[in-house]
């Protein structure tokens, strides 16, 4: 995650699992779950609209351009991420030592589909090399009328994103490890992992729009699903907690 609270937690996230390790050494059975951009549900697209991800998307449409970004992002939808944290708790990788489960994204989209599919479903919004995109970004928000999605952000995207954005490639086999064992139990295997597609993005595209988050698109594009809250997760999201967290 790159919001601007979680670029402050390295550090708390590195002693947690060195308080675990500690933990493991005398004896402690389990795991240590290291997820990549944990994003919306998959079924209703329900997700942190202060995440950097969706800022980018909202950003993005308001300025009407995104960058030529060609790095793929790890993304994956929060309810496997639970079902992966579950399965590593109940059935851990390794019997006599606590393993480092990696959640990584199958398939991973690319920053130039993940933003660019906004033109797919109707955005007026058009491709710009980074240096060029900066430059527009920037002029928007200093000349703008309004704020911009970016603006909290503003220090991060204009200063080197194609290289912070860089997801490695992750070994996740602990974690296929888990789920399949998971899965004599459950009956479901989901061992092959999730990821986000354009097919995925259209629910979370439906879910901003829905809740407000995002403006609905200018043009006709392809059609987005139709996304069914109750109205208990509607009011929630839209009484502002959704900014601050999920309305799973």
């Amino acid at each position: 995650r790159h919001d601007v609270e979680s670029r402050g937690l390295g550090d708390v996230y590195k002693r947690q699992e060195y308080i675990i390790r500690r933990a493991g050494e005398r004896g402690l059975k389990g795991a240590i779950i290291r997820p990549g951009y944990v994003t919306g549900e998959t079924n209703t697209g329900s997700s942190n609209t202060d995440d950097f991800l969706l800022r980018m998307l909202k950003g993005c449409a308001e300025l009407g351009k995104y960058p030529n970004i060609n790095n793929t992002i790890n993304m994956v939808p929060v309810d496997h991420v639970a079902r992966v944290v579950v399965a590593s708790a109940l059935h851990p990788p390794k019997s006599d030592e606590l393993a480092v489960v990696q959640v990584t994204g199958h398939p991973r989209i690319t920053f130039i589909q993940f933003v660019g599919a906004l033109k797919k479903f109707g955005y007026e919004i058009e491709l710009e090399d980074y240096v060029s995109w900066k430059s527009s970004l920037e002029k928007f928000v200093v000349e703008g009328t309004k704020e911009s999605a970016l603006y909290p952000l503003l220090h991060f995207v204009l200063d080197d994103l194609p290289q912070d954005t860089k997801a490695p490639e992750l070994d996740d086999r602990n974690a296929v490890v888990s789920l399949k064992k998971d899965a004599e139990w459950t009956g479901v295997d989901a061992s092959t992992g999730r990821g986000i597609d354009e097919a995925q993005l259209s629910v979370y595209v439906a879910y901003l729009i829905k809740v407000g988050f995002l403006p609905r698109p200018a043009n006709i594009g392809e059609p987005l699903p139709e996304i069914t809250l109750s109205q208990e997760q509607f009011e929630l999201v839209t009484s502002g907690a959704g900014s601050r967290g999920s309305s799973n």
